[in-house]
């Protein structure tokens, strides 16, 4: 080893070795190429012809992937802890799809689709701004199942190396599938008022585990297909079978928060474009507009150029607005550049504020009067409350009960809000009614609904 001296610190500019993209492909950690240059004995330096920048790298600092996968596994778990019967809502309450198939009925009778509700709607609006400013940003740093096929298909990059690409021509014109699903989702819930195509949604299947709503066996070989796709294809789901990437896509291509490339850095090494799962051309293009691209920073991540290459920007601003150049350097126009941390925070801002503007858009799920009159109140959480059905088949078993005087409920959120007589029947009384097992045509009987929890208003 040479002394300190001798050696330059990375950002140096060396002028005794340079490396072509080719090269530079051989040696992707720019760090190690600085210690075989400066491995070199300094009377040979000179006889080397060539150039090379020795810097860091913009990936250097800590992967933008890190804390994507945090944010991502942090709302995969919330997911999951719903899907196993916990909380007052269901998983398919924040689903921001739901919000779309809710419009048709919202806009007709007033009323939700199915297990659809509030939430549904606000989510699916805090959504639609976050696309507006970042582009598809949920897609990559909150939405469960891309985070599942993004694992799929980095799995299927390690054990199929080889793994040959869909070709391009091909690629386009099977992402227009994801439009015949979206006019399918909304044509079959309009007729319907139910959610057909639950039993074809990885996201239901998943997490209810084939429950309530799904289809046998097929819905079984749907999601086994889906997974193999996603395995063979990256983001196989996204690029050609998501309704809401379709609703996305004419949003995606204002989105104001997007990837831009200074060609003056860029050494043309090709990294972003290998990095990018959705086969967006990165390297061509100056600013990434593309409707697809989710912002996930992968092609930032990669890149390993001397400058800073690629960074995200957001929007046009006056001249200067670039951190760290000088003001005469720019031209108007010139986007901001902003700091990494900032996407995460604002697909988090979106998600809070969706949950938090919910009681705008409350609607019940369904209604049932049965005699005139005021009296007590009280909500309970009943396991069992579904959808349009299993609550009209509910409020069924109060229909000849003295003192029950109307009954609200609210599927999306479990929730059955009584209003009674308390000289007549009580809380117990209402809740040993919905806890006892119900009779069927057939003479056999059945468990369908459970109380988890009462609260008295």
């Amino acid at each position: 080893m040479y002394p300190a001296e001798t050696r330059s610190p990375p950002g140096t500019r060396l002028p005794f070795l340079s490396v072509s993209a080719t090269q530079h492909d051989v040696f992707p950690n720019s760090r190690f190429v600085c210690r075989l240059q400066n491995a070199l004995p300094p009377e040979n330096r000179n006889g080397i012809g060539l150039e090379f920048f020795c810097t860091g790298g913009q990936n250097a600092t800590m992967k933008s992937r890190w804390v994507r996968y945090s944010l991502l596994a942090t709302i995969l778990g919330l997911v999951v802890y719903l899907a196993l019967g916990n909380g007052f809502r269901t998983f398919e309450a924040f689903c921001p799809f739901g919000g779309v198939e809710s419009l048709w009925g919202l806009f007709t009778n007033g009323q939700y689709a199915c297990a659809l509700g509030a939430l549904n709607l606000s989510i699916l609006l805090a959504v639609l701004a976050l696309v507006l400013i970042a582009k598809k940003a949920f897609c990559s740093w909150a939405c469960p199942v891309g985070f599942i096929g993004e694992l799929l298909a980095r799995l299927g990059g390690r054990v199929w190396r080889r793994r040959p690409k869909v070709p391009t021509v091909w690629n386009d014109r099977l992402k227009l599938l994801r439009y015949v699903v979206l006019v399918l989702a909304l044509v079959f819930t309009a007729k319907t008022s139910e959610l057909v195509l639950r039993g074809f949604d990885p996201y239901f299947l998943i997490f209810s585990g084939f429950g309530h709503g799904s289809s046998g066996w097929i819905s079984v070989v749907v999601l086994g297909l889906t997974m193999v796709g996603m395995f063979l294809v990256p983001m196989f789901f996204c690029r050609y079978l998501c309704p809401l990437g379709a609703v996305f896509d004419p949003l995606s291509r204002i989105g104001w928060m997007r990837i831009r490339r200074e060609a003056a850095h860029c050494n043309g090494c090709g990294r972003c474009d290998r990095a990018c799962l959705h086969a967006i051309p990165v390297q061509k293009l100056t600013t990434i507009t593309h409707r697809d691209c989710t912002n996930c920073l992968e092609c930032v991540d990669a890149c390993d150029a001397p400058g800073p290459a690629l960074s995200i920007s957001f929007g046009p601003a006056r001249a200067g607005a670039v951190a760290g150049a000088a003001p005469e350097t720019l031209p108007a126009g010139t986007p901001f550049r902003i700091p990494r941390f900032v996407l995460p925070l604002l697909v988090v801002a979106a998600l809070f504020g969706g949950y938090e503007m919910r009681t705008a858009f409350a609607r019940p799920t369904t209604v049932h009067t049965f005699a005139p009159g005021t009296g007590s109140m009280a909500a309970f959480v009943v396991e069992g409350v579904k959808c349009h059905g299993t609550a009209n088949l509910f409020s069924s078993l109060y229909e000849d009960t003295p003192g029950i005087l109307k009954i609200e409920t609210t599927a999306s959120e479990r929730t059955a809000v009584f209003t009674y007589d308390p000289k007549v029947i009580t809380l117990d009384d209402i809740r040993a009614i919905m806890d006892a097992p119900i009779p069927f045509e057939d003479g056999s009987t059945s468990k369908v609904f459970t109380c988890l929890s009462v609260e008295p208003r």
